[in-house]
């Protein structure tokens, strides 16, 4: 399965636009097809930018639910500012596709760092 960085981003920012300390299943599977959202959680915890605490299980219906929580960690957060702002984020999404980059979130977070300063005036 091919990573998907507009659903990578579009599940941290559920995460983080959650009232709660958490993030509910039904707002994070709700995104996308199930099985790719739940491939994607798993690579965000493997790059330790998502906590889970719980488990998902399918129910007799073939409906995953979750009970527990999903918290962004730290490095979540610092992931999620590098392509928070909208224009940076299309412009990393470009330049990857321009160049035919198969994109790491390292690169990824490290591109858009890059662009969050020259935004910001740091060099």
């Amino acid at each position: 399965m091919e990573r998907d960085l507009n659903l990578i981003r579009n599940i941290l920012l559920a995460i983080e636009k959650s009232d709660k300390s958490y993030a509910e299943s039904e707002v994070i599977l709700a995104l996308d097809k199930e099985q790719k959202v739940l491939y994607h959680l798993s690579l965000l915890r493997e790059q330790n930018y998502i906590k889970i605490l719980g488990a998902f299980h399918r129910l007799l219906s073939l409906k995953w639910v979750f009970r527990g929580s999903v918290e962004l960690t730290n490095d979540g957060y610092e992931f999620l500012s590098t392509i928070k702002d909208n224009k940076i984020f299309q412009r990393i999404k470009k330049v990857f596709k321009e160049k035919s980059i198969s994109f790491g979130l390292y690169m990824v977070k490290a591109y858009g760092l890059y662009l969050l300063n020259e935004k910001l005036g740091i060099k």
